[in-house]
Order: structure tokens, then sequence, then C-alpha cells
């Protein structure tokens, strides 16, 4: 049974999760449910992230959780118990031929994802935001809404780049970095598991 014969598992069942269901829906993609707490979307819940192993060999998986540390925690669990992953790439959005996509990455409606740029695996790319030219983005990161990204930058894993932030061309950010909504960032970000905020971006964690 080749991926795009199977039904879509949405991981997650708050905001992000909610959101999602409807966007792949729109698309005419088949969503079996949605697996994790009771929440948001109580209608179509299969059960607990307990019960993650009952669909690995039938269906494919999304996750759809906001905090990018869980994100990754249960992506590896699916991985272990065989399960596939599918990458949402909504028709509204622009991502450039030679763009490298990872496994289990969604990119929302009115996104850009210019030339040679490289997503890791698990991304969340939101609506408005644009990735320039030859910029690497680490596994498991958010890219919020309305987010500004230039040209040949390196994103750590697991970074939080906030609604209607700017990172300019060439900057690199590590690991772990929360950086605040409105926020430009035009220098270099070393430190890991930091948070930056304000114009010019500026550590909170000093």
């Amino acid at each position: 049974m080749d991926g795009m014969s199977k039904s879509v598992i949405v991981v997650g069942t708050g905001g992000y999760a909610l959101e999602l269901v409807y966007l792949l829906k729109s698309a005419c993609i088949s969503v079996k449910g949605c697996i994790g707490p009771k929440n948001k979307l109580s209608e179509i819940w299969l059960g607990p992230d307990d019960e993650l192993g009952c669909f690995t060999d039938d269906y494919l998986f999304v996750v759809a959780i906001g905090d990018v540390q869980k994100r990754s925690e249960i992506s590896k669990k699916i991985l272990s118990l065989g399960g596939e992953f599918f990458s949402f790439i909504h028709e509204n959005s622009f991502v450039a031929e030679n763009a490298q996509i990872g496994a289990g990455c969604v990119i929302y409606p009115g996104a850009i994802i210019h030339s040679n740029t490289l997503l890791g695996a698990g991304v969340l790319v939101n609506s408005g935001a644009t990735i320039g030219h030859e910029t690497q983005i680490g596994n498991f990161s958010n890219i919020s809404p309305g987010v500004s990204i230039g040209g040949n930058c390196t994103i750590g894993n697991f970074v939080h780049v906030g609604i209607g932030s700017t990172i300019i061309e060439k900057v690199f950010v590590s690991d772990l970095v929360t950086i605040g909504a409105g926020a430009a960032v035009i220098s270099n970000i070393e430190h890991t598991n930091a948070t930056y905020i304000g114009v010019p971006a500026n550590s909170l964690n000093r």
C-alpha cells in the first residue's frame, strides 16, 4: 500500500491539531481521527497516546503538538512503533521545487519557502511565513505566522520563532532558542536554551 492510499491520523488534540484537521479535510485528505488527551476534537478522538501502536500498520501520522520537544518525543515513539509520517504542504503555499522538506512537516497556506531551503523533520511553517533561499531549519522547529527569515540562515533544532518576527540574512540561531513575537534578529544567537525579544533582539537570560 503506497503512502497516499492511507488515511492520516493527527497526533494532538489542542489548537494546532484543530487547525490542521480542517486544513487536511479542506484539501480532501482522509483523516481517520486524532490521538492524545480528550480535548477539542472529541468527535474524532481515537484514544490517548498509549493507543498509537494500534494504528501504525494502516495509517500515516502527522504530529500536531505546538510544544517542540513534546512533538519530538511523540515522533520518536511513533518511529519506534514502526509508524510512518505524512508531510502536509497546503496547495496555497509556495515551495520551491529544489527545497527539501523533512518527514512530518506541516506548511500552512500562504507560506513561502524559497530555493534550496532545507526543513528538518517535524517543522511547522505557519501562514504568511517566508523562508529565504538556502536557509536550513532544524528538526521540530516552529515558524510562526508572518515570520520573515532571510537567505543563507541556519536555524537550529527545537527553535520557536514567534509571530511577526524577522531574522536577517546569514544569521545562525542555536538549538532550543525562543524568539519572541515581533523581534528582529540581526546577529548570531549562539547560546542554547535562550529567549530573545525586542528590536534588535536581546537575550532575557543575561
